[in-house]
């Protein structure tokens, strides 16, 4: 399938958040539901009732994103763990612990203690 314009910028923002460390690379398990209305953190828009949204727990906090936003950001994340995969993107991933979010990167709900 091929990229349309928004899709390949959003990958772009997704390449750069993840070199800078505004964004931590994703391996793991994630959980499906319907959108709730909370917003994705990787493309910044609310996640609307008719559309998936993908719940992945980290450290102290759990990070929502749209179905179409997931997918990327998991590609992007093996992209840089795999040089196989491209090797112009190869880097270490970022450990979970050492991720941070700025203001502009939110939104992340913190779990209950």
């Amino acid at each position: 399938m091929t990229d349309t314009p928004y899709d390949e910028e959003l990958r772009r923002q997704i390449r750069a958040r993840l070199a800078e460390g505004r964004l931590p690379a994703i391996d793991g398990i994630s959980k499906s539901h319907r959108g709730t209305g909370r917003p994705c953190l990787v493309g910044r828009r609310a996640i609307e009732p008719g559309e998936v949204e993908r719940e992945l727990d980290g450290v102290d906090v759990v990070v929502i994103a749209r179905e179409g936003c997931y997918v990327m950001w998991r590609e992007e994340s093996r992209a840089r763990r795999d040089p196989s995969q491209e090797a112009s993107r190869a880097r270490p991933a970022l450990k979970e612990e050492s991720w941070t979010l700025s203001t502009a990167d939110r939104p992340a709900t913190r779990r209950p203690a």
